[in-house]
This record gives structure tokens, sequence and C-alpha cells, in this order.
């Protein structure tokens, strides 16, 4: 199991879950599609997250 089948199996499991990139979705980039809403890219924010 990677670490974006991880996210993903635990973000189904559980709908409190959201996910926050700061422009970077090398590793998740599959996921906005299944966690519509629950998929937040915060643009470049890296600093401030």
């Amino acid at each position: 199991m990677n670490y974006e089948q991880l996210i993903h199996e635990t973000a189904l499991a559980d709908e409190r879950l959201l996910v926050m990139t700061a422009e970077n979705r090398a590793l998740i980039r599959n996921l906005p599609g299944p966690l519509g809403a629950r998929f937040i890219d915060t643009g470049i924010t890296e600093q401030t997250m």
C-alpha cells in the first residue's frame, strides 16, 4: 500500500477526514476525484499552513 492508497482508504472509512495540500499533488494526484469537496488544494501557502 502506498501513501495515496492509505489516505484514500482512511478517508473513505472516516468522512470527517479531509485532505489539504499546498500545490504539491505528486503523491496524491488521484485523490481529488474520489474525495470531492474533502480535497482542498490551498495553492502556494506552505509557509502559512
